[in-house]
């Protein structure tokens, strides 16, 4: 079977990304989020590093996950980071590696936009993804991390 293609979600990819991630939080038995909220993290995040990618087969949305930009301060002054969110990845699509090369790919994305840090809080389950695209764990308190130092940018404010 011929590998998917990994590319940015699209305008048109929306409705899709949106539909398999409900699918994914509904599996879990997780509430989900109101409506609005994908085109609030997604489409209308004024930050420059928001994006998404997705995994495909044709027209069949395979895996999907979303960077959504914000402002991180600390001592290093303000940068902008992105946090991983919302891997979500088909029942038949499990088990292929498809999220780590998803968010090998948003890595080097955003990297490219002036991004200085990737963040994530991710379940159990999606930790792997994370740890296979080169982040790291800095406490036991379940978040990871990846410097993106390329292209480090401080911003106002």
């Amino acid at each position: 079977m011929n590998e998917p293609a990994i590319h940015p979600v699209a305008p048109a990819d929306y409705e899709a990304c949106e539909r398999l991630i409900r699918t994914i939080w509904e599996a879990r038995g997780s509430r989900f989020p109101p409506a609005g909220w994908y085109a609030w993290r997604y489409k209308d995040n004024p930050f420059p590093g928001s994006v998404q990618y997705g995994a495909w087969r044709g027209n069949d949305l395979l895996a999907h996950v979303g960077y959504c930009a914000n402002r991180v301060a600390g001592p290093w002054g303000t940068i902008i980071g992105v946090e991983a969110c919302d891997l979500a990845a088909a029942a038949a699509a499990r088990g292929r590696g498809l999220g780590t090369s998803i968010i090998s790919r948003l890595d080097e994305d955003a990297a490219g936009k002036g991004v200085a840090l990737g963040y994530s809080f991710p379940v159990a389950g999606v930790a792997r993804h994370f740890y296979r695209a080169g982040w790291s764990r800095p406490t036991r308190l379940g978040w990871w991390y990846r410097p993106l130092w390329g292209l480090v940018r401080t911003v106002a404010g």
